[in-house]
């Protein structure tokens, strides 16, 4: 009689990520060109194991396609976006990016979006 072994659960949900990279040569301006990224994840009896192991190169195209990854995303910036000091500092990076790029139009957009206590400190700055 043959024993079966049990079958691991599916993962559910990705719970922290790593990346190994290969650095260049002090004074080279190539970018990292070797490495690796290690995503993990819990299942339903909640143990933690490695979900994938994907080659930087294709780190972009995967992340793209990955339904848990993209999930895991949005909690992210959901989680960051909830704690309304976090969701200003966002906000202002994205004012100063879109300002950079001369998009005066979305960076008006993202000034609306701003708190009023952060939009009064902003204004009592540039008028100091």
């Amino acid at each position: 009689m043959t024993r079966i072994n049990k079958q691991e659960s599916p993962i559910i949900r990705l719970t922290r990520w790593q990346a190994e990279m290969s650095l260049p040569k002090k004074a080279s301006n190539d970018p990292p060109t070797e490495g690796n990224w290690t995503i993990f994840g819990v299942d339903a009896e909640g143990n933690e194991r490695v979900y994938v192991q994907v080659p930087s190169e294709q780190f972009e195209k995967w992340s793209k396609t990955d339904p848990l990854w993209s999930k895991a995303q949005e909690a992210m910036f959901q989680r960051l976006l909830s704690d309304p000091s976090t969701k200003d500092t966002v906000i202002m990076i994205n004012i100063q990016a879109t300002l950079e790029k001369g998009d005066e139009e979305t960076a008006m957009k993202l000034w609306n979006a701003l708190s009023e206590s952060t939009k009064a400190k902003l204004m009592a700055k540039l008028e100091a």
